[in-house]
């Protein structure tokens, strides 16, 4: 199958798609079975176009963009930017306001429990909660949480300076192609942080 371009007052206004063997004229389309479509306006087969391209000289060519308002560019890129870097963070961590207020007083309860002489389970609740799962006593689930949290701080860290450093650069662009191209970044693998 091929793309025919039906082009009326200089602009494509459709596209067709032919059997291969076909013949295509200014004004007819023949397929191989002999039958044939008149056009209203002329046939193009210019590989690529679409509806809305426009005769120039000997080719069809793709219409101009509208302007860009590079302001409202700018915001939708860091919205963008700001989106993907929460994707990004849910790839090691848990979604959800309740779960990252847990993660927050569990590394809290464990960073208490490393400075309590005498440690009573019923003062780290959350920690306590984990007994038996995540580790045997209420010192082993505080070392994995700890663990876990400063695992967190570096890819978390990393992740914030890609993020801040993308919006930085969209706001630094001078046109649209520097503010798309400033868009597209990639986000750190783990261990690459420091």
């Amino acid at each position: 199958m091929r793309t025919v371009q039906l082009v009326f007052d200089n602009v494509v206004v459709n596209t067709l798609l032919v059997p291969d063997g076909s013949l295509v004229r200014l004004d007819q389309v023949t397929f191989p079975d002999g039958s044939a479509l008149t056009a209203v306006g002329d046939y193009w087969e210019v590989e690529g176009a679409g509806i809305g391209w426009i005769v120039a000289g000997n080719t069809l060519v793709p219409p101009a963009l509208p302007p860009v308002e590079l302001a409202a560019l700018k915001a939708t890129l860091k919205a963008q930017v700001d989106s993907a870097a929460e994707a990004e963070r849910l790839r090691y961590i848990t979604a959800g306001t309740g779960q990252a207020m847990t993660y927050s007083a569990k590394a809290d309860e464990a960073r208490r429990l490393a400075g309590d002489a005498a440690p009573d389970a019923a003062n780290y609740p959350l920690l306590a909660a984990e007994i038996g799962i995540t580790a045997s006593d209420l010192a082993g689930v505080a070392a994995v949480v700890l663990a876990n949290y400063q695992a967190w701080l570096g890819i978390g860290a990393a992740i914030e300076m890609a993020r801040l450093g993308a919006k930085r650069a969209i706001d630094e662009a001078g046109n649209a192609d520097d503010a798309r191209a400033a868009a597209d970044f990639a986000w750190p693998a783990p261990g690459s942080e420091g």
